[in-house]
């Protein structure tokens, strides 16, 4: 789930993450958010049977959301990469 949010600090997400952990269900469970202030942006991933699982929780946590899409989660690994390391 995605959401343009103007003005956005760690402390709003922080409190955000909380209720939505605090609603999650079995058919959606709150994992964990990306927050990217320079684009004034949060990332919110779940695990869920659906989309509309999402949604219902989403609402009872209070989120306005822009965007709900399906992903999935690639995890990095410990093998050398060719090129510049991220932020040098």
């Amino acid at each position: 789930m995605e959401r343009y949010w103007p003005g956005v600090t760690l402390d709003d997400v922080e409190l955000l993450n909380d209720r939505l952990h605090e609603v999650s269900t079995d058919d959606a469970s709150f994992v964990g958010s990306i927050l990217v202030p320079e684009d004034e942006t949060v990332l919110f991933e779940f695990r869920a049977r659906n989309v509309d699982a999402v949604l219902a929780v989403s609402r009872l946590a209070g989120l306005r959301c822009d965007r709900v899409v399906p992903a999935t989660r690639l995890l990095g690994d410990d093998r050398p990469h060719a090129g510049p390391e991220l932020g040098t």
